[in-house]
């Protein structure tokens, strides 16, 4: 018998717990970011959305893909850290930071992303867990590390059809 087994990695359900105040701080829904050179390649949270961010996105997948989630560490100086998703050449293989992963036909070209940001440590979750990454960061200026805030950003040659974005701040 053919079986195939998928592992995958989430964070808790409690991690929700942690959201203060539980509402977003920030929210976009049903949004067209335009290819480069259009009038909306990129959208910007206010200043100061804190330092302990989770981040909820849904997008369309489609050819020519290429969406950058920039974290601004610190607004007087621009640091930032981006997490890039990116399809070219196959929409049923995407890459999260250059590592491939695969959609379903379950996931109906949706794909759904979650962004966790501490002081020193962002993770990044894919389709539910399907793919994972955690990268380490030292901000430049830890006196302005509070005043992050979140850009999304269309870096490639076709519209990106935002589905949700929810931006929450956590609980120090």
């Amino acid at each position: 018998s053919l079986f195939s087994l998928v592992f995958s990695t989430y964070p808790i359900e409690e991690l929700q717990t942690l959201r203060s105040p539980s509402t977003p701080v920030w929210t976009i829904e049903n949004t067209t970011l335009n290819s480069r050179g259009g009038k909306t390649a990129s959208i910007t949270s206010p200043d100061n959305v804190g330092a302990q961010l989770d981040i909820l996105a849904s997008f369309r997948m489609t050819k020519g893909l290429a969406l950058d989630f920039q974290l601004f560490f610190d607004t007087t100086t621009g640091d930032n850290k981006a997490v890039s998703i990116a399809s070219t050449a196959q929409p049923s293989f995407p890459t999260l930071m250059g590592e491939a992963f695969e959609m379903y036909e379950s996931d109906a070209g949706v794909v759904t992303l979650r962004i966790l940001v501490d002081r020193s440590i962002i993770e990044v979750f894919v389709q539910g867990g399907r793919s994972a990454m955690t990268e380490a960061y030292c901000a430049p200026n830890p006196e302005h590390i509070d005043d992050m805030k979140v850009k999304v950003v269309n870096q490639g040659d076709a519209d990106v059809e935002l589905l949700s974005l929810d931006v929450y701040t956590l609980k120090p």
